[in-house]
């Protein structure tokens, strides 16, 4: 039987406070991980650079040290979302997906 599981999906804001779709995650209280996606796709595009990339790192792991006190931490991956996504799907019962997209919240489950 895979473990119900909810996803925190970080893309551009990269903070914890005051972070809605952290909030609703912590709100539902069911386990949950944070996951941050280096896209190869994405990052062949032009405006893309390795400055970009270090600031992303680095912000998580300020991210980290933050979130260490709440046993939490963001998971790095390496990959594109869809095969991350069936990875997680294979490992873990997926109930929802939490994420901003631009100006809105996305709640998938």
């Amino acid at each position: 039987m895979s473990k119900n599981l909810n996803i925190v999906w970080l893309k551009r804001d990269l903070r914890t406070f005051d972070h809605l779709p952290l909030f609703k995650a912590e709100e539902l209280k069911q386990d949950y991980i944070i996951i941050y996606l280096f896209e190869p796709d994405q990052m062949k595009h032009p405006d893309y650079s390795l400055r970009h990339q270090q600031f992303i790192y680095h912000s998580i792991i300020a991210m980290n040290k933050t979130l260490k006190t709440y046993n939490r931490e963001v998971h790095i991956f390496y990959e594109n979302a869809e095969n991350v996504f069936k990875y997680l799907t294979s490992k873990y019962s997926i109930k929802n997906v939490f994420s901003f997209r631009r100006v809105a919240l996305i709640i998938v489950g």
